[in-house]
């Protein structure tokens, strides 16, 4: 910015509100409104923009007390009958506009005089350099930064009580723009430090595993052993995700499900041990019930932990006599009509062919129109189940 010092002009946007700053930076397009006298600020603007090399508006939205950004005009000034036909105009359209313009408090007063005259409306460019309403809200540089005597303008006002579109001298432009950045950098820096903290905070992971496809034995072996030692005997564990439907690619990870029973004394002390623990910062997926609320969710019907009871043998990490009792009684937890009289299909074999059209759908092999027909064919069996479980109950009502 030094080097361009002298061929930069510095200008003050006061913003209505922060849903104007809001919009302008979204749009990067904001507007000025000429004057009942001039110099209007479009001629200013170009002017400026005519005789050097760049010129940067400084925003400071009204009853903030502070500095909100600066960005650098982009484009030249553009008068709104250039954009917009006259025969358009109207005074819900010219109300909209001046919502967001830096005008529109000091002019409003003249939205119904002006219904149609667009005239009086210049839009250009801006290009944002530094801001604070995406990162940081509302914070903004405060005005008591600029408080002090260097800070004067040339016929002797404050900075702070500049006027709209008041051009300041280049020298307190580049420091306020300089401030602006430092400001918002240590902004950046304590939020940094902040979140560097919490995460210091944070408790150790469970269970550190391994990326590595080839070592999912070994996961499933360390997670194992950490639970017994640490948490209860292990009640069930198998995966979940694609590995538990067979549906699974040579890449697939391994996500993990495992529900144990916790120590007496752990329930009965102080400290109980957590309901559920799940991954956050490991490298692979697991979520751990504990007894208790593994029942509470079958009761409720969530449809993972339902499944658990339907999965194949094979794909049977551990389980125990207790969780093969609970497996008797699994189709007490589902409605009969649901699986049709028989069982919920959860892993897919080799060999079938629902397998196959489910995987050739993965890898995208079928066309988007034979897609879409395996889509009707189950919607349409769906509504078979549902029309016979609606017989049904007809049936049942008339006996």
């Amino acid at each position: 910015m030094a080097s361009d010092e002298k061929k930069t002009s510095y200008f003050i946007a006061k913003c209505d509100s922060i849903a104007s700053l809001r919009k302008c930076i979204d749009t990067s397009r904001w507007a000025c409104r000429n004057r009942r006298e001039p110099p209007h600020p479009s001629d200013l603007l170009t002017h400026a923009r005519t005789n050097n090399n760049r010129v940067v508006i400084i925003f400071s939205v009204n009853n903030c007390h502070g500095w909100h950004g600066y960005a650098e005009m982009a484009s030249g000034v553009e008068n709104q009958a250039s954009t917009n036909s006259c025969s358009k105009g109207t005074k819900t359209e010219l109300k909209s506009v001046t919502e967001n313009t830096s005008e529109s408090t000091e002019n409003k007063h003249l939205i119904d005089e002006n219904v149609s005259n667009h005239t009086d409306w210049n839009y250009f460019d801006v290009k944002w350099i530094t801001h604070f309403l995406n990162d940081f809200g509302e914070r903004c540089l405060s005005s008591k930064a600029t408080e002090g005597e260097e800070y004067r303008l040339t016929d002797n006002t404050p900075l702070n009580k500049a006027r709209n579109w008041q051009e300041v001298p280049s020298g307190i432009g580049s420091n306020l723009c300089l401030l602006i950045d430092k400001f918002y950098e240590e902004l950046k820096s304590k939020r940094q430090e902040k979140m560097k903290m919490a995460e210091e905070n944070q408790p150790p992971p469970f269970f550190h595993s391994s990326d590595e496809v080839g070592l999912m034995n070994e996961n499933w072996m360390k997670i194992s052993e950490k639970i017994t030692q640490e948490l209860g005997s292990i009640i069930m564990a198998c995966p979940f995700g694609s590995r538990r439907y067979n549906l699974h690619t040579p890449t697939s990870d391994m996500d993990m499900f495992l529900v144990y029973q916790a120590r007496t004394r752990d329930i009965l002390g102080f400290n109980p041990p957590k309901q559920t623990l799940k991954s956050e910062r490991e490298s692979c997926d697991f979520t751990i019930h504990e007894i208790f609320h593994f029942g509470e969710l079958l009761m409720s019907g969530d449809h993972r932990c339902v499944e658990t009871l339907f999965v194949a043998d094979e794909t049977l990490v551990h389980t125990s006599a207790a969780f093969k009792r609970l497996q008797q009684h699994k189709h007490l937890f589902v409605n009969s009509d649901i699986v049709k009289g028989g069982n919920i299909i959860v892993y897919r074999p080799e060999e079938s062919t629902e397998r196959a059209t489910l995987m050739n759908i993965r890898q995208g092999t079928p066309t988007i129109g034979e897609t879409w027909g395996e889509i009707n064919r189950y919607v349409i069996g769906s509504f078979d189940c549902v029309r016979k479980c609606s017989d049904n109950y007809d049936n049942m009502k008339k006996w």
